[in-house]
Order: structure tokens, then sequence, then C-alpha cells
């Protein structure tokens, strides 16, 4: 069984820069011998990762991890005591060591259900953008190659394959596109050690290795591949879907309480609602494209998210609900709660409605009488919830 480890520019000390850490962990990765003998030991008490399975040589030294998408494959190797010995078979030339467990044997499965990373998207599904035809075609080139038994026998048609493969795997920077990478090249790897043609031999070494660069590309964050992959595909989808994608999204808004405004600043609340993303500024597209690919986020999410970008993109959308909230607590005594169920249940509503509920709210106290004129006019007002005039809000909260 093949797998990798990752993680270890961080084992490199405490007290160093990034970039000090980068140039000792790639000498470190480098120059390490193929056939050192290391132990996986798993830890499921690791705060960060219940999953988790580390990477040790001279048996106390700490290298790193096994790459999370593996941990599940690699834990059925695992003895009584979550051990097992492995040895380097390799390298990236970057920071990624890749490791052979002599006893491990291969499996090939499609790619399980990734937990879901990000929030429920606010809008029904029927208006997210479909994926594109070329990775629709990696799905099925990539599924049919993997299930494959390396043999001498299956050499040709598995470099067939392959060729067909890897034009299409720096597509994206979800979590399928991560799996089928690292299973397609431990199948290269499994058919490289078959007796294979001079010939065969050639044309499958040029493959492992323009699938090695591509890996190693996908590591390397100094060079920012994630992003130019993210707004690539980002800039095709503009192109191609977004016209699409626009007509949907209005055919709905026309039915849907509280219109159009209502639905975009949703999508904006989905930006700021992500706990494990700190994304507040949603228009950053580096800053999602390195997070999201750290999150390992699946294709759907990533189809929501370029939904979710090129719908706001044309429009502006003041305030995300937070600061909406936070603004608007004052004129209610900075009961924040209160401020949050106002903004909530008036969101659906039609002017009138709104002053009537002001009104309400004033007289029972909930409401400041001296913020309940120009100041909370002000706030709906400028974030469109509130569309007449300030005479007409005026007379009506009388």
């Amino acid at each position: 069984m093949e797998c990798e480890v990752t993680g270890v520019r961080h084992r490199m000390g405490d007290g160093l820069t990034l970039e000090e850490k980068t140039q000792m962990a790639e000498q470190f990765v480098t120059t390490l011998p193929n056939g050192t003998p290391v132990i996986l030991a798993a830890e499921p008490d690791n705060e960060y990762d219940s999953e988790a399975i580390a990477v040790y040589m001279d048996f106390t030294r700490h290298i790193g991890y096994i790459k999370h998408e593996s941990c599940r494959e690699v834990k059925k190797c695992l003895d009584e005591y979550g051990q097992c010995d492995a040895v380097v078979s390799g390298n990236d030339g970057h920071l990624t060591i890749f490791l052979t467990i002599p006893n491990g044997s291969e499996t090939s499965e499609a790619p399980t259900q990734s937990p879901r990373k990000l929030p429920d998207f606010p809008l029904p599904q029927g208006i997210v953008m479909s994926s594109t035809n070329e990775e629709k075609a990696l799905q099925v080139v990539a599924t049919k190659l993997v299930r494959m038994t390396a043999s001498a026998e299956t050499a040709d048609l598995m470099l067939t394959m392959a060729e067909h493969y890897l034009p299409l795997s720096r597509l994206s920077i979800c979590y399928e596109d991560d799996f089928w990478r690292d299973h397609v090249m431990k199948q290269l790897r499994q058919l490289s050690r078959q007796q294979l043609t001079p010939e065969q031999k050639q044309k499958l070494n040029a493959f492992i290795e323009n699938l090695r660069k591509t890996q190693g590309d996908f590591h390397r964050t100094h060079e920012h591949w994630q992003e130019r992959i993210f707004k690539t595909q980002l800039k095709s989808l503009r192109k191609h879907s977004k016209a699409a994608l626009i007509r949907r999204f209005e055919q709905y808004a026309n039915t849907a309480a509280g219109g159009r405004q209502r639905l975009l600043t949703k999508l904006a609340d989905w930006f700021a609602d992500m706990p494990y993303a700190n994304l507040n500024n949603y228009e950053d597209h580096d800053a999602l494209a390195r997070r999201f690919s750290y999150m390992g986020i699946s294709r759907k999410e990533l189809y929501e998210v370029y939904s979710a970008l090129l719908l706001l993109e044309d429009n502006d959308v003041v305030m995300t609900s937070e600061d909406l909230v936070e603004q608007t607590s004052g004129c209610f005594y900075n009961d924040q709660a209160a401020a949050r169920e106002f903004l909530e249940r008036i969101r659906s509503m039609k002017n009138r409605e709104i002053t009537k509920l002001v009104k309400d709210l004033a007289d029972d106290r909930v409401i400041s009488d001296l913020s309940k004129g120009r100041p909370l006019w002000t706030i709906l007002h400028d974030n469109q919830l509130y569309t007449a005039s300030e005479s007409n809000w005026n007379q009506q909260i009388k």
C-alpha cells in the first residue's frame, strides 16, 4: 500500500520562521533515502483529528502525519496497538514523503462521501451550477483506472487511461480531485512493479513524473496553485454558465419571500457563518481558495461557492447579518437578541407592516423612543429593508 506523509514542515522545531522551516523540511524530505524504515502510530486522542496517524523514524522522531484522506485505508494495516511498519519510497521534490506499507494490500474504491464542511446552502440546489463536462469525464476515467488490476496484460489499457486522465488531474481544488490524484498515483506505481516493455516503462515513468509534479504543485502554497486554479475555473464559469445561473436565480427570487435582496443577503451571510473558514470577505478569492483547499470541501460545496460568488459579484450587499444586528441593537437598548429577532421578522414584510411593528415595539418599550425615528429608519433604508422615505416612516410610526 502506498501513502503520503504531510506536515513535515511543522516538525522542524520551534522559534523558526515559516521560510526557515520550509527550507529545512525541503532539504530533509529530498535527502531522505528510499528504504528508510518508519513506524506509523494512530493518535485517537489527537485534538484536531481523531483519525490522525503519526509517522516516526528512528523510533522516537515524529516527522509528520499520514495524509488525512488515506487514514481510513491505512488503519486497516495497523496492529492491535495501533501501529505498523512502513518504508520511505520517494518524495515529491518538495515537502511530501511517499511511503510503502509492505504488508498492506492496495484497495481501489470510490471516494467516500466527504462530511460537509460548509453550512447548508441557503438557496435551492436547483439554482446551483453543475460541474463541467471535463469534471464528469474525469470521474469516469479515474473510476475506471483505479479499479483495474495492474499487470503486464492490462498495461497498455492502463497507460491509455492515464494519458486521458492526466490533462484533467488539476481541474479544481475539491476533495474528490485530490482523492483521484492519490489513487491514480498508487495504481501507476503498482503498474511500475510489473514486467513491462522498455517502451511501456518509458511512457509510465513520464506519466508518474507528470502526476508527481501536479501533486507537488498543489502542496507548494508559495506558488499559489490553488488560487490560480480556483480563479481560472471561476472565470470559465463566469463566461459559460453565469447567464443561465442568473436566469434560474431571478425566476426563484420573483416568488421568494423578501425578494432578490433578501436572497443576496442570505448568500453574503452564508460566507460569514462559516465557523472554520474565517471568510467574512467573500471578495478575497485568494483567501477563499487557500482555505477551501485546506478544508477539503466537496465538489458539490465548491460549486455552491462558485454560484454564490457569481450571484454576488454584480450586486452590493452592504452588511452581513451580524454587522447589521450589532448596529441595530442600539435602537433596542443594546439587546442584540431583540434586534436579531426584529430583523428576521421584517425581511418578508412590506413597508407598512414594518412601521406598524416598530410602533408596537416602541409602545412596549422594546425600541427606544429616541431611536425609533431617523436612527432606525437610516439603518433599514441603507440596507434596503425599508424602501420608503423618511417622512413616510415618521408619519407611520406616530
